[in-house]
């Protein structure tokens, strides 16, 4: 089940990167609703995440000599867990598009992503973990 979800991630983390993702703003897909996000503010802007994770998703910053690092992170029991990670301004990871900072400067955003380890979760807290992990792609169609 693990490796079917992370296959599904996979790909389509790769069909938005074949479908030309240039960092700017996407159309949206015909018959996909608008969900409500809560804002994610950054020494280098604000990015938005769906607001049903809010209660359980951490992000913490730190400040890095390209730019910044933003860690999100959630709780898998008494583990936590690291869902993704984005580097804006450089640094590691694929690079999913850019992020324009409240002064108007373009930082590019950076991806890092890896399998979650979810030893010992009920099968509710894996797939919570596993959804608000694919929600990457919420932030990466909402750059801009």
């Amino acid at each position: 089940m693990r490796k079917i979800r992370w296959i599904l991630l996979l790909l389509s983390l790769l069909l938005l990167f074949a479908a030309g993702c240039s960092g700017g703003k996407q159309a949206q897909s015909p018959g996909l609703e608008e969900r409500p996000a809560f804002s994610v503010e950054t020494s280098c802007g604000a990015l938005s995440f769906p607001e049903e994770w809010k209660e359980f998703v951490s992000v913490s910053e730190t400040a890095k000599a390209y730019g910044t690092s933003l860690s999100f992170t959630a709780e898998n029991g008494e583990d936590v867990v690291t869902l993704f990670t984005l580097n804006i301004g450089g640094g590691e990871g694929e690079e999913v598009g850019t992020l324009r900072g409240s002064d108007g400067t373009e930082r590019s955003v950076h991806m890092v992503i890896d399998e979650l380890m979810l030893e010992g979760a009920d099968e509710d807290t894996a797939n919570r973990l596993f959804a608000m992990q694919e929600d990457v792609n919420y932030i990466i169609e909402h750059l801009g």
